[in-house]
């Protein structure tokens, strides 16, 4: 039976609802005005606490407080626990958080509570954190240093900076050069901040002219001094364990997906405390105070179980005391440095809340709740110091986690779990006086290179390039059992090196790279002997790197796999040729660094002489091989290019000149790629697939040649000029084969070429022509062709403005990221960028020119 709407049991039934909702609806009025006035009533026993000097955990016990002060403190603790403490395997509930919210209010209404605080709220800096998605701004006209987006890693961490909404339109940037976009992974807004931003880009609300608010009262948030401590002990509370919980797991969970089951649970909390910090004012400075409160986190941790055995009748507190002392003792030896060195910290002792909770950011794999946390609070100069130096003390660690990741995990996980990383680094990195401070701290630019380092050298093989005579002419890689013979190792391209084909590396290098962005730095760096010493020890291992060996006869390769040369490329132009670039661009007149790189280089590459057996009276290298990859060469290359661009460097070239012995070994392996070049043209390498001559595609392709082919060039221009003439020519035709192009086309005898020591390459007289252009080609790069040597570099902004602007019209900002850019520094500044433009073509607003 269906009662019709004029029933009068219809309309019972209607009103008994609307009764019972009106009766919750005066429940919770009720409810809220009670919390509210008990929130009024601790209001001032907080205060009188506060002003007789009470502790913010322990007053009870505090011998020097009045009995009455004791009691009082007591009572406090004593509500505030029976409120957060529980059950810490359980969700934190909403209801605890609602309550919460209305005791921090102090008998305030929570609407009520945040207008006050932002009423005080100032900082020099925007506290905005956004995640993947969201819109914010770039402004290249305010920006110190433009921003470089890397194509190759397809990020946006580079040392740009960006800007929330609210800041943007709140300051002016008519007319200037500025874009939206979603950020990829995450960011922070640098509006105040000093480093990054001209302070003409600032919003009126940051920055060292801002406008100031009026004083608050010491006391405004009292009572929140004493909730709030107690806040990140129940968080502490449901972390601490980690480890035996994590073992005990039997479902066969990823550490990452446990972790994250361990943030879900705490989750409610962690947006009650993000909630207080974006009230801003006067709550925001407690947290930061409570975080970096030594005497409170020793407090908290100091009770021993003899102590309970003693003071028996002493009821158990809510802390972070011996109970689950043990447990956070293993927790903090499960983070494992991926190398030994004298700077590792291989027992990080937490001493303060803020410690604690980075290692809880770390060990649980970056959260982005509690990484959003942390940065929202970077404002505060003295918070921002401890971050910056508690952080980079785990850098070790957290190049271990990537590594262990590298092996269960996959690409996208992997990628995003370096995001995250980068989200939290580049905030840190942007600044260089931050930079310096932590260098001189802990040694940052050290812990960062052996970070990648070690990522990097989980990998390794043996090389196989060497000059002895049984190996000389193989074809496919020999055994490489002779550790006399093979005693040099590169980092492995192969899919069995997970680190390294899944880009666990990128993160680090990232890092790294920013951090070498840094004039000051960079110029450390080259006076520290350490640092240039790891330094190299990085890049070496990439020298002969993928070697390929020509298929002579029989089949072809029946797989022709691209991942490895496109991965060779991409680690040397991101380990190697970026860094390279950024390190050199800082120097100026400073010869004394500028001698101490070439002869580091140097060094190197003596090294690497005598581990693949080549002397000064060779005239050849191994022909049925080539690698692409050099970096050691190139530094040295790149050097040798600044002492030409400056004046002041060209005495440190006699170090180099000086040693003739060096030059020729030094000529054979650029030059070998560009045989190379010319054999892939021939058809040489026909039976390796399509591998060489994509390879030599790469090697000259846009993005890539100013590191690759621009180096090789002018290094082999450099020896030409200071070798002996003659014997250059016998090299350069003997690496073309210019005597086996001859007998083939019957110009010589076979008894003159065929030594007994020497072997014919060119066997085919359809090789001949492109070997003859190939050689050809070179002698024109080397005479004729100015590439970059000529240390102009107004003439070569100019030829690649034209390239560029030939193929179409372009904006401003889109002909700047047109041009190839020395690692990521500009080219050029933007004057000499701007009259360049000037010079060659009209440049305006697209209305103007119709």
């Amino acid at each position: 039976m269906v009662p019709n709407p004029g029933d009068s049991s219809t309309e019972s039934t209607c009103q008994s609802k609307r009764g019972g909702r009106l009766d919750e609806r005066m429940d919770e009025d009720d409810w809220e005005e009670e919390k509210m006035n008990e929130a009024k009533h601790l209001k001032l026993i907080s205060d009188e606490l506060r002003a007789k000097g009470c502790p913010l955990f322990g007053g009870k016990y505090c011998d020097r407080l009045p009995k009455d002060i004791r009691e009082k403190a007591g009572a406090l603790e004593a509500r505030l626990d029976s409120l957060i403490s529980g059950s810490v395997a359980s969700p934190f509930k909403s209801d605890t958080r609602d309550e919460l919210r209305l005791l921090i209010a102090q008998g305030l209404t929570t609407a009520a509570f945040k207008d006050k605080m932002k009423k005080y709220d100032f900082s020099l800096k925007c506290n905005a954190v956004w995640s993947a998605d969201a819109i914010a701004y770039r402004c290249n006209t305010c920006a110190f240093s433009p921003c470089i987006i890397c194509l190759l890693l397809k990020t946006d961490y580079w040392l740009c900076m960006s800007l929330c909404s609210s800041c943007f339109k709140n300051s002016n940037h008519d007319g200037h050069d500025f874009n939206r976009f979603f950020s990829q992974a995450g960011g922070a807004c640098d509006c105040g901040d000093v480093d990054v931003l001209n302070e003409s880009g600032f919003c009126f609300r940051h920055g060292p002219n801002a406008r100031r608010p009026p004083v608050p009262s010491p006391d405004i948030v009292s009572l929140g001094e004493f909730i709030i401590p107690k806040l990140f002990v129940r968080l502490f509370l449901c972390f601490r364990g980690w480890t035996r919980q994590y073992n005990a797991c039997k479902d066969g969970s990823s550490r990452e997906s446990f972790s994250n089951h361990l943030v879900n649970r705490a989750h409610i909390l962690i947006e009650l405390i993000q909630e207080l910090v974006d009230c801003g004012g006067p709550i925001r400075d407690v947290i930061i105070g409570n975080l970096l409160d030594r005497q409170l986190y020793h407090d908290l941790n100091k009770r021993s179980s003899d102590d309970d055995m003693r003071d028996h009748d002493r009821s158990p507190d809510f802390s972070l005391d011996w109970r689950t002392r043990d447990l956070f003792l293993e927790d903090l030896q499960s983070l494992k440095p991926i190398v030994d060195s004298d700077q590792t910290n291989a027992c990080y002792d937490p001493e303060c809340l803020l410690d604690e909770l980075i290692f809880w950011m770390v060990r649980l794999i970056f959260p982005q709740i509690i990484i959003n946390l942390c940065l929202s609070l970077l404002s505060d100069v003295q918070y921002r110091d401890v971050f910056a130096k508690r952080f980079f003390s785990l850098y070790l660690c957290i190049a271990d986690i990537l590594v262990d990741f590298s092996k269960s995990e996959g690409d996208s996980a992997i990628y995003a779990i370096g995001s995250r990383i980068i989200h939290i680094s580049v905030q840190i990195l942007s600044s260089e006086a931050q930079c310096l401070k932590l260098d001189d701290e802990i040694n940052l630019k050290d812990k960062i290179i052996l970070s990648a380092y070690g990522v990097l050298k989980t990998g390794v093989q043996k090389s196989t390039v060497t000059q002895a005579l049984e190996y000389f002419y193989e074809n496919a890689p020999p055994p490489t059992n002779d550790d006399k013979l093979f005693k040099w190792f590169v980092y492995s391209v192969g899919d069995a090196n997970n680190p390294l084909r899944k880009a666990s590396y990128w993160t680090l290098v990232n890092d790294l790279q920013n951090l070498l962005t840094h004039g000051e730095i960079a110029r450390r760096f080259f006076r520290d002997k350490k640092s240039m010493g790891n330094y190299v020890a990085l890049i070496a291992p990439m020298q002969g790197m993928n070697l390929n060996y020509r298929v002579i006869a029989g089949n072809h390769l029946e797989y022709d796999a691209a991942h490895p040369y496109q991965l060779a490329f991409h680690l040397e132009w991101e380990v190697s040729a970026v860094n390279m670039f950024n390190t050199l661009a800082a120097l100026t007149v400073e010869t004394e660094c500028m001698n101490t790189y070439l002869l580091h280089w140097k060094t190197i590459l003596e090294e690497w002489f005598n581990a693949i057996g080549l002397t000064k009276n060779d005239v050849c290298i191994q022909p049925y091989c080539v690698s692409y990859h050099i970096p050691l060469h190139r530094h040295l290359s790149a050097g040798i290019l600044r002492c030409i661009e400056l004046p002041a460097f060209i005495s440190c070239l006699n170090i180099l000149i000086e040693d003739e012995d060096f030059l020729r070994k030094a000529v054979f392996h650029p030059l070998r790629i560009h045989v190379c070049r010319a054999e892939a043209s021939a058809g040489m390498w026909a039976r390796n697939g399509n591998a060489v001559r994509n390879q030599a595609f790469y090697y000259a392709l846009t993005n890539y040649n100013i590191a690759f082919l621009d180096c090789d060039i002018t290094l082999i221009k450099f020896i030409a000029c200071f070798v002996d003439t003659e014997w250059f020519i016998e090299i350069v035709s003997t690496a073309f084969y210019v005597d086996d192009c001859l007998v083939l086309c019957g110009f010589l005898l076979d008894d003159i070429v065929l030594l007994p020591q020497k072997r014919r390459i060119v066997t085919r007289k359809e090789w001949v022509d492109f070997l003859i252009d190939g050689i050809l080609r070179f002698l024109l790069d080397i005479m004729v062709i100015k590439w970059n040597m000529d240390g102009n570099v107004s003439n070569s902004l100019e030829n690649e403005i034209v390239a560029a602007l030939a193929v179409s019209d372009l904006t401003h900002s889109k002909l700047k990221a047109a041009i190839p850019e020395r690692g990521s520094r500009p080219f050029v500044d933007d004057k000499v960028f701007d009259s360049t433009l000037e010079k060659v073509c009209i440049f305006g607003r697209i209305w103007d020119l119709l």
